[in-house]
């Protein structure tokens, strides 16, 4: 009696058989093109893929796992050493910068609801609300939060930009981002063949580098910077000084002398180059560069002292820190604040940006930079006020949070203990005395 097949069986063989039958005369999709190939066979998309080998691997170990226990385990057999066992599959990649602001955010949020952000609760609360977030253990947690130097504290430039406001500062956040020529859609439809993506070359290409400030009234198009650079960022503290200077004198020319301006930024390394008065010696320097560093800054120490002890007189006696383009800056009256470090979500132009590079990927279908200059300037002028005050009030609702935290914070702060790195109390009380 012949084999009865299920409708669904059926209907994965025969666009497999389909999909073999078109490739008689060699392959149509590339065989190293593993992803699109299976893509073309199951009729899926590229996400189901990628869901489906993600399946297959945990399937894998979880058999592997299964298959050591049972040999421990069984009473006919001693307990040897296993080799290692080879798992195919990519090794695990690093999450992303804005799954990364997802822990922060979960962590400030259990504070603002008075609830204790232990490695249990924040887990909860991130599976529950993003059931695919690529950490699902709490070991896994444990590690990130370590890597990523979470330690929670209070941080002066929230509150330095709640003074800002209150005084009346009119306030420009800075950010730059960058486009490739070879932009396109990330989801786009193939047909059997193959074919459905509209760019030919290979690779990223060169790019377009994006500097601007925002405010609740939109993009200032007059100071915005966009120039071609390679595959690195080519953005360096000598042309960003060179352009917060023209920028600073734009803003007080359009102002007038008596406006209160701030512009607020990121801690990228081209935005804290400190002045040459300020930086202190590096450990590599030679004796007599220490040496001359200590006396340029009229700094006394003996000639008989070592290197070692060079250095740590003039770390014991660093000047402040200065940076070059708050120098520049502040000629024109204009004052720098500096969004605290991996707080992305405090900025609004990082939303902007999104808005940006999804308009662009959608509109290039040319593939050369000036296309995309072009589709970068569309964009930015159409984004007035309504756009603006969106991105605004998306970066109040998160500062909020913030400050409900820093509030909760003083109040369990003597309480934030991981209950899974509890230890156990190693003095004994009167009561816990016995005779012998």
């Amino acid at each position: 009696m012949p084999k009865e097949f299920s409708l669904e069986f059926k209907q994965l063989a025969f666009s497999i058989i389909d999909f073999v039958e078109k490739e008689k005369n060699g392959p149509s999709i590339p065989l190293n093109n593993v992803t699109d190939r299976v893509q073309a066979i199951l009729g899926v998309s590229e996400r189901s893929v990628y869901r489906l080998k993600r399946e297959m691997k945990q399937l894998r170990e979880e058999q592997e796992d299964f298959v050591r226990v049972t040999r421990l385990s069984s009473p006919s057999q001693l307990p040897t050493a296993l080799s290692p066992v080879s798992r195919s599959g990519r090794p695990k990649a690093p999450i992303t910068i804005f799954e990364q602001d997802t822990i922060r955010l979960t962590f400030h949020y259990l504070l603002k609801n008075k609830m204790y952000p232990t490695i249990e609760n924040i887990l909860s609360r991130l599976l529950t609300e993003y059931p695919e977030f690529p950490i699902q253990s709490k070991t896994s947690l444990r590690r990130e939060m370590k890597a990523l130097g979470f330690k929670y504290r209070a941080t002066k430039q929230k509150r330095k930009i709640d003074e800002l406001r209150s005084s009346n500062f009119i306030l420009y956040y800075h950010d730059e981002t960058w486009l490739s020529k070879n932009e396109e859609k990330t989801a786009i439809w193939f047909d059997a063949n193959g074919y459905g993506r509209l760019r030919k070359s290979v690779g990223k290409g060169p790019r377009l580098a994006i500097s601007g400030l925002i405010s609740v009234n939109g993009f200032h198009l007059r100071s915005l910077d966009i120039f071609k650079c390679d595959e690195l960022h080519s953005m360096d503290n000598n042309h960003f000084v060179a352009w917060m200077d023209s920028t600073a004198s734009t803003l007080r020319s359009e102002h007038g002398k008596s406006a209160k301006i701030a512009i607020i930024m990121d801690n990228a390394t081209w935005h804290n180059k400190l002045t040459p008065e300020s930086e202190p010696p590096k450990r590599a320097w030679k004796k007599q560069l220490i040496a001359d560093w200590l006396t340029a800054r009229k700094i006394k120490f003996e000639s008989y002292m070592t290197k070692p002890e060079l250095i740590q007189l003039a770390f014991s006696n660093l000047p402040p820190k200065e940076f070059i383009v708050d120098k520049v800056v502040n000629k024109y009256n204009i004052e720098i604040v500096r969004i605290p470090i991996k707080h992305c979500v405090l900025n609004p132009v990082e939303l902007a940006w999104a808005g940006l590079k999804s308009y662009v990927r959608q509109q290039n279908v040319q593939f050369n930079l000036n296309d995309i200059e072009q589709l970068c300037n569309e964009w930015l002028a159409a984004c007035g006020p309504e756009h603006a005050s969106r991105y605004f009030a998306h970066v109040y609702k998160h500062e909020e949070t913030f400050k409900i935290a820093d509030k909760n914070a003083e109040q369990l702060e003597s309480d934030l203990i991981d209950s899974d790195d509890n230890t156990g109390n190693d003095t004994l009380s009167d009561g816990d005395h016995t005779d012998d």
